[in-house]
């Protein structure tokens, strides 16, 4: 891809897209908290939104005209994890308004390990590690409430 079609996308997301990252407290069986990267583009222009495609992900439609005949249908193309990681890292040099918060996030993904037990199942995820996890949760929350 050219570099101006990367700044391009990378406006679009400056303006209309979302770095985040996910945190599921335990559930039943579940045996430790989750914490997940996302990033996320949600305009009403199908063909701007689909052209983030190239990095991967999926796309959702929500139908709003059904509520407001007025109101159009929104577009949410989404991206998670290594996918997103791959995608911050592209897009990074392009980044203005998002970059603090696209290093950051970069560097979570890279910190993020996953390990496994001997029987191939992923292991319990050590305190520490919940805690740096928690760190980066709350450290992009801050970055996100500076740039309002």
């Amino acid at each position: 891809m050219e570099d101006l079609e990367l700044a391009y996308l990378a406006g679009l997301f400056d303006g209309e897209g979302c770095v985040q990252i996910a945190h599921h407290k335990p559930q039943r069986n579940k045996r430790t908290e989750q914490h997940t990267l996302r990033c996320a583009v949600n305009m009403t222009d199908e063909v701007c939104v689909k052209s983030f495609l190239v990095f991967g992900g999926s796309i959702c439609q929500k139908t709003r005209d059904i509520i407001n005949p007025k109101w159009q249908n929104q577009w949410t193309w989404s991206v998670s994890s290594n996918q997103a990681l791959r995608f911050l890292e592209i897009l990074l040099p392009y980044l203005r308004l998002k970059q603090e918060q696209a290093k950051l996030a970069i560097e979570f993904q890279r910190f993020r390990s996953v390990k496994y037990n001997p029987f191939g199942q992923r292991a319990k995820i050590p305190p520490e590690e919940i805690e740096q996890r928690n760190w980066y949760w709350q450290k992009l929350k801050e970055l996100k409430r500076i740039h309002r």
